[in-house]
């Protein structure tokens, strides 16, 4: 008995669900809400358009999964840029729009094979009042809205088709010698709550995902910008900050070989400095060439004030303190020269604010990469040195390189970073097959991450290459 109940409620329905799965919601043509106090007319401005609302709630507050879409009756366009161009549809106002033709719109989310209420209101005052309105079953293909009154009689709903997924595109009619102001458009029947928006299928020929929040692949000897991701994009660097160092004090040092020779005495302020240190102590003597890769293995923060205050000496400041601060204006200076326009150094060491992109760092690091100095420490694994202390006795050391693409085979370079605000950072570089590639990631969610982001965008990169027959 139970069940014969439930058939004929169904029936008398017309679709699967109960009057009380009915819910209503109304799309608002409106951009904006009328200002308090204003008759339903104040808004006439020549050159604006209504706006439909995207997201659609139901008479209880309740997100639904309906979208309503116009479509531009002269060039069939969807997107929103149509429903906001001067004279569309030939005339319009801020608040609804004026139907003079066949209008199409389009319908998403609604229930496959269900009976459905459709209202066009009008402003009447002082309220809005229905123009015409019709049932319609989704999937069917005609229905016939009724008018309100007799200027209206020629209003129609036709040409409706309905997919498997609920998508609904309909016709409406109106009377083109009177035109009609429509305000709202109210929707009756059973809605569902939204479904999370999907992203689109794989792409097969892009990149690989990965983790870094920028990145870069660039050809390793023009520095051509293969395939990237927000390459532009700024970000803290953290220590490949350290490229510009070294680069510039090398570059220093290529016209003054005997510069790399010098031994210099590790300052209070170099061992005082925190982060990322090569463990060297005050008072303790290496040679500059030693101090170029205490800077570049174990990425010594140290080892980069050292290194300002020494070429910054060279560069004419009289005191240590004031040498850093000149080498890092050089820094600058640099940068701006190679084209670095989103890169900034407030420290020779990358435990600050520095900031620049992937694309600067891919200019960086083609220049670095011409000297034969740069490259040879960048790709050694490790290098041990002897300090001699302040007692006269010696202390050996080992540095390792932070790089654990350089324990891999055709990897050769360049400098890791990491700081809370960068995350793990990444520049680096490679050959295969005599492709040599560039790559840069900033803000890889983890250490080990960065090198999985680097080799994935290498291999991806190196496949296309050789798809395209080499460059």
């Amino acid at each position: 008995m139970l069940r014969l109940a439930a058939l004929l409620l169904t029936l008398l329905a017309g679709s699967p669900h109960t009057q009380s799965d009915r819910q209503t919601i109304r799309f608002d043509l409106g951009e904006v809400a009328p200002p308090e106090g204003a008759g339903w007319n104040a808004l006439l401005e020549p050159g604006r358009t209504g706006r439909l609302l995207i997201e659609a709630r139901d008479s209880a507050e309740r997100r639904t999964g309906v979208r309503w879409h116009q479509v531009d009756p002269w060039s069939d366009a969807e997107d929103e840029a149509a429903l906001t161009s001067v004279g569309w549809p030939r005339f319009a106002i801020r608040d609804c729009f004026i139907a003079r033709q066949p209008t199409r719109f389009r319908l998403e989310g609604l229930e496959p094979r269900a009976d459905y209420d459709l209202s066009f209101l009008g402003p009447r005052r002082p309220s809005l009042e229905p123009i015409a309105s019709g049932r319609f079953r989704s999937g069917d293909r005609r229905a016939v809205l009724t008018a309100a009154g007799p200027v209206l009689c020629e209003w129609r709903l036709e040409d409706v088709s309905a997919d498997a997924n609920g998508q609904l595109t309909l016709t409406v009619h109106g009377s083109p010698t009177e035109p009609v102001e429509v305000m709202l458009i109210e929707l009756r029947g059973p809605f569902s709550a939204p479904q999370p928006a999907r992203a689109p299928a794989e792409d097969l020929g892009a990149p690989p995902v990965v983790s870094a929040a920028a990145w870069a692949i660039a050809d390793g000897t023009t520095g051509e910008i293969l395939w990237s991701h927000r390459a532009d994009t700024v970000r803290h660097m953290a220590s490949t900050t350290k490229i510009m160092t070294a680069w510039i004090a090398l570059e220093m040092a290529a016209d003054r070989p005997e510069l790399l020779e010098r031994r210099i005495r590790i300052s209070e302020t170099a061992d005082r400095t925190g982060g990322s240190t090569a463990g060297l102590r005050t008072g303790e003597e290496l040679t500059v060439s030693d101090l170029m890769h205490a800077l570049l293995l174990p990425s010594g923060n140290d080892a980069a004030i050292a290194v300002a205050e020494v070429f910054g000496c060279e560069l004419g400041a009289p005191t240590p303190d004031e040498a850093v601060e000149r080498f890092v204006a050089e820094m600058n200076r640099r940068a701006t020269r190679l084209g670095m326009t989103r890169t900034r150094y407030d420290d020779p060491h990358g435990n600050s604010a520095n900031a620049s992109c992937a694309g600067d760092l891919v200019r960086l690091a083609i220049a670095a990469r011409r000297n034969e100095a740069f490259r040879r420490i960048v790709a050694t694994r490790q290098h041990v040195c002897r300090l001699r202390t302040p007692a006269g006795t010696f202390r050996e050391v080992t540095w390792r390189n932070t790089n654990r693409l350089l324990d891999i085979e055709g990897y050769d370079g360049i400098k890791t970073g990491t700081t809370t605000g960068a995350g793990a950072c990444l520049v680096s570089t490679g050959e295969l097959d005599g492709q040599r590639l560039i790559v840069v990631v900033l803000g890889s969610t983890s250490r080990e991450g960065r090198y999985v982001d680097s080799r994935n965008l290498y291999r991806h990169a190196w496949r296309q290459l050789e798809a395209a027959g080499g460059r």
